[in-house]
């Protein structure tokens, strides 16, 4: 079967992810690096300044953001954006893309009440989109279907 190996374990030998381990660790000593470089920077010019790029602006980020602007799917960031109090500068912040200092220009706080039916509505609806698939994956893990089409490509 091409020299695939099976592991039928708990756990992985460390020679299958040993690759992902190096990168991991690698990404950590980066940003450990970099948030060191960042001590003592305390505006967004500066710190861009340092690093040889720019400030970038992400609009719109609110409790539904999962992605950051352009950089991605960054749930840490946007979690430290909506926390920031409106015009103080953060700590650097190791998100999945790279290391983020950041300052809230504005923060505008929703108007009205939580309409508990239309959460639910928008719960049931989103529900009945994911699980069609859900299930169709629970079927192809539970029939211990085996995608090669990857080998046909």
């Amino acid at each position: 079967m091409g020299g695939e190996r099976v592991n039928d374990g708990e756990y992985r030998p460390i020679d299958a992810v040993r690759a992902e381990l190096v990168i991991a660790a690698t990404n950590n000593k980066k940003a450990e690096y970099i948030t060191n470089q960042l001590n003592g920077i305390n505006t967004l010019e500066a710190a861009a300044e340092l690093f040889g790029t720019e400030v970038k602006t992400a609009e719109g980020i609110s409790m539904s953001s999962y992605r950051f602007g352009a950089a991605g799917v960054e749930p840490a960031v946007v979690g430290t954006a909506l926390a920031l109090e409106a015009n103080t500068v953060s700590a650097p912040v190791k998100g999945n893309n790279g290391v983020y200092v950041l300052s809230v220009s504005d923060k505008k706080v929703a108007e009205g009440e939580l309409d508990t039916t239309q959460e639910i509505m928008q719960l049931n609806m989103r529900t009945s989109y994911t699980i069609p698939y859900q299930a169709i994956s629970l079927m192809e893990e539970k029939a211990e279907v085996v995608d090669n089409r990857a080998r046909f490509q």
